[in-house]
């Protein structure tokens, strides 16, 4: 990995700014997208399971009725 700087936030008045080769700055967008994508598959197949939970106790209840 290149050699990373680090600006003090004193300096910036923004926070930390961190200065990077552009070749690593892309390799970390692309790992992030990959880390990014895999997280929204992960909810979206959470989502739909707890979706069918919500209906298998809607009708649950409305089988008492």
């Amino acid at each position: 990995m290149a050699e990373i700087i680090t600006i003090p936030k004193k300096i910036t008045k923004e926070g930390d700014l961190v200065v990077m080769p552009r070749r690593e700055y892309e390799k970390f967008l692309k790992r992030l997208r990959k880390v990014e994508d895999r997280d929204e598959k992960l909810w979206r197949s959470a989502s739909k399971k707890k979706l069918a939970e919500v209906y298998d106790k809607a009708d649950a209840i409305y089988d008492k009725i």
